[in-house]
């Protein structure tokens, strides 16, 4: 099904900071069932990082994708990309890749000399982003129980398709948080504590993303560490349950 010029511009300002917490939410949810959604925001992340390289985003949209997709480990890594796909000259219309650096070299002979670390390992990138990528499932919000596991409220039940790679999480705060505050996260799957990425936070809540290959069949539960001025973790005393299915 191809996506409306509506749900396209919709993916863009959900990127660039532009919907509210609520149109947000509905946004994140809608990422879970719609697969063509999901395609559009892999391809739109390469657009507004081309846009921000470029200079042709506002100084808002700067800041908000700074301190958000860019802070990411996913972020990083595909800016990194894109600026070093940039210094080399570009293919032919008609040319695919393995057809354009052949023809490269012949008319560039000093970058085979060049390219010896640098440029296998950016040949490894673009043959790795060519694939498929894994898709990022985005799950249910989640509130905090008091107790790990016993009393409270039921674990959120979380199916998990077996074509993701990675599972994002939003956790809302048990109380508003000042600006500027940090957090690391941990994974508990009754055997052992694993940490996970935050990939963003605000003054409500702290979103994580976790590997689907920590995630087999079985219950878990969220810690948040809250990161104090002087570089100290101080553990929120709230845990966060899920199941996976």
């Amino acid at each position: 099904m191809v996506l409306s010029s509506h749900d396209q511009a919709k993916v863009r300002e959900y990127l660039l900071g532009h919907l509210s917490d609520e149109e947000q939410e509905r946004f994140e949810e809608r990422l879970m069932v719609e697969d063509d959604l999901v395609e559009e925001l892999e391809i739109s992340k390469s657009e507004v990082i081309e846009e921000y390289r470029a200079g042709e985003l506002t100084q808002p949209e700067r800041q908000w994708l700074e301190g958000h997709f860019l802070a990411s480990s996913e972020g990083r890594q595909r800016f990194t990309l894109a600026v070093a796909l940039g210094r080399l000259p570009p293919p032919q219309k008609r040319s695919s890749f393995f057809e354009w650096l052949p023809s490269l070299f012949k008319r560039q002979p000093w970058t085979l000399a060049a390219a010896t670390s640098g440029l296998l390992a950016l040949i490894v990138a673009a043959v790795l982003i060519s694939r498929p990528p894994g898709q990022t499932i985005t799950g249910p919000t989640l509130t905090a129980n008091i107790t790990n596991r016993e009393g409270g409220s039921l674990p959120t039940k979380i199916a998990l398709a077996a074509e993701a790679a990675q599972l994002k999480i939003r956790l809302l705060l048990p109380e508003p948080a000042t600006p500027g505050t940090r957090y690391q996260a941990e994974l508990d799957n009754r055997t052992e504590e694993k940490p996970v990425t935050v990939v963003d936070s605000d003054a409500g809540s702290v979103t994580v993303s976790i590997p689907a290959e920590l995630l087999p069949r079985g219950e878990y539960s969220l810690k948040l560490l809250r990161i104090t001025n002087d570089g100290t973790p101080t553990t929120i005393p709230r845990y966060y349950l899920f199941n996976i299915e």
